[in-house]
């Protein structure tokens, strides 16, 4: 099961200008200057009454003959921890008095996915995967039949850098982040029907903190609020 799941950390800090002045960019691949970098990292975290789930994930990325083709090698690195907020009672079968009671541990589940973006049409020629989800590791180059779905994955963690979704200017607001205070432009916008708000600046290559909401299967299928923060970049 690979989990690349998108979080962050908590934020400080904040004000909010209420003035609202006209923006240049207009769609949100306008927001990812990546032509210059091979890395970034994000990290975060989102809750729910029953569940707190955080994570690590660093993008890596550059040019790579791949079976005798130019290719774009991407590796994406995660780290996904999930508690689940419920305490286990023991019971004492003499009497039916509570006898102890345990807290569930996280569950930590840590992947690596290395894909092979053919150059010249976008292809996917190839991927390996690295696994571990509780103690369990899986470690193989992607059949042809895992491909697809790899590919689609794939797909969802780049349409931020090549959507043309419209951004809505939603004002100026100062953050910290990593103790860092950055002047941003706030907007919004919506891929694949879930809303985004993300705070840029010209300091950045990317967006320094996004916000959105996702569908947690477990254990409850509710909606959580997700953060992210950008933690580097190079």
């Amino acid at each position: 099961m690979i989990f690349l799941v998108f979080t962050a950390l908590a934020i400080s800090g904040c004000t909010n200008n209420a003035t609202v002045q006209p923006s240049t960019l207009k769609v949100a691949s306008q927001l990812y200057s990546l032509g210059g970098i091979h890395w970034y990292e994000y990290s975060g975290s989102g809750a729910t009454d029953n569940v707190t789930i955080t994570t690590r994930t660093r993008f890596e990325f550059g040019d790579e003959i791949y079976k005798g083709l130019p290719t774009v090698h991407v590796r994406v690195i995660a780290n996904t921890s999930v508690l689940l907020n419920e305490t286990i009672f023991f019971v004492n079968a003499d009497d039916n008095s509570l006898d102890t009671s345990l807290a569930l541990p996280p569950m930590n589940a840590s992947d690596i996915v290395d894909t092979y973006t053919c150059k010249v049409n976008d292809s996917l020629l190839g991927a390996h995967v690295r696994s571990e989800v509780f103690g369990h590791v899986v470690d193989h180059d992607a059949p042809d039949s895992e491909l697809e779905n790899i590919s689609r994955n794939a797909s969802e963690l780049m349409d931020q850098w090549k959507s043309n979704a419209q951004l809505t200017y939603l004002g100026q607001e100062t953050i910290v982040v990593n103790g860092v205070t950055y002047d941003c432009d706030k907007y919004s916008y919506i891929i694949n029907d879930i809303p985004y708000v993300v705070w840029n600046t010209a300091r950045a290559p990317l967006p320094v903190k996004i916000t959105y909401t996702v569908k947690i299967k477990v254990p409850d299928n509710t909606s959580m609020d997700f953060t992210i923060l950008l933690q580097g970049w190079g």
